[in-house]
């Protein structure tokens, strides 16, 4: 998840695309390149390349934004900051069962269990529609169980950990919702919320350090942290283009993770692969296409929200929209 330097003004929307491609594909190839060669997993702790990734957005936010601090951290903050330093480990967790290609693919079942779980929340109902698209999904998702890809003897690793891959990935989609609802509930400013994302993920590190800081890292560990940092300040702007450029991302991000892990991890996608794709990007464009389109406009999911503090000020004419 993002964090602030915000900016004002409308991107063009092939450049947001080429930034959700670039963030979602770029890290999967980097973490896992920095993989032993044996499958072996990591050679360094991933809690201490998520604490120095916070410690990088931190310094950033301080020397750049002057009214960072504004206000005061509180409670809600600190569990913010906690679930999203547990989500950080997660996502090197996920590729360390997963090849960059497959996360991708379970990583659009993340988003619709996501999009459904905030559905549940405001106890809309979904119309006809979608529930052909969470059919189709699932039909893709279970698909993937039957998927056998694999990478070159180098860097082998074949998506044999299907059931934990999953499980870990619907732990992100847990962690990134329930702080994506927190943060809507009201959140500090953002050197308050970095601050402490950065203390909880030290806090991680020290409890779970196998390793010295710094232990085992190499050019491509450094690489990847600074990517992650870089692109973290750009991901507000990437989700402010639409329905469809998150639609058309998704899918390119799929595309160009099998691509990017053909040529440098010698990835072989195995028959069904491709049938999944197709599936699962499909679903998405069913269950969050264009209201005008796809929806009736009196659906009573894109009716008025309940009025609550919690979704007092999210009412807009954009739903449904990817969360």
């Amino acid at each position: 998840m993002s964090v602030g330097l915000q900016r004002s003004g409308k991107e063009p929307r092939v450049l947001l695309v080429a930034l959700q491609v670039l963030a979602y594909a770029g890290q999967s190839v980097l973490i896992c390149l920095t993989k032993q060669p044996d499958g072996g997993g990591f050679a360094y702790d991933v809690s201490s390349v998520v604490c120095f990734e916070e410690g990088l957005k931190l310094a950033i936010l301080v020397l750049t934004e002057r009214q960072a601090f504004r206000g005061c951290g509180g409670l809600r903050t600190a569990a913010v900051a906690l679930l999203l330093a547990l989500h950080g480990n997660l996502v090197f967790l996920a590729h360390a069962y997963l090849s960059p290609p497959m996360y991708q693919l379970l990583h659009h079942a993340k988003v619709v269990v996501t999009g459904v779980l905030f559905r549940a929340i405001l106890q809309q109902q979904l119309v006809l529609i979608q529930w052909i698209a969470l059919a189709q999904l699932c039909l893709a998702l279970a698909g993937t169980s039957q998927i056998n890809c694999s990478t070159g003897a180098d860097r082998s690793h074949p998506d044999a950990d299907w059931l934990p891959g999953v499980t870990v990935v619907l732990l992100l989609s847990v962690c990134s919702s329930l702080a994506t609802a927190l943060l809507r509930l009201g959140a500090a400013s953002d050197g308050w919320l970095q601050l402490y994302r950065f203390l909880a993920s030290l806090a991680a590190y020290a409890f779970l350090a196998q390793r010295a800081p710094l232990e085992g890292y190499t050019h491509t560990v450094f690489t990847l942290a600074g990517f992650d940092t870089a692109l973290s300040f750009a991901g507000a702007r990437i989700f402010s283009g639409g329905n469809a450029v998150k639609i058309g991302g998704t899918a390119l991000t799929l595309l160009c993770a099998g691509l990017a892990s053909f040529y440098c991890l010698d990835f072989t996608p195995g028959n069904g692969f491709l049938r999944a794709g197709l599936l699962s990007c499909c679903a998405l464009c069913l269950y969050y296409g264009d209201q005008r389109t796809l929806y009736r406009p009196d659906s009573e999911l894109l009716g008025p929200l309940p009025t609550c503090h919690f979704w007092e000020k999210q009412r807009d004419q954009d739903l449904p929209k990817m969360v």
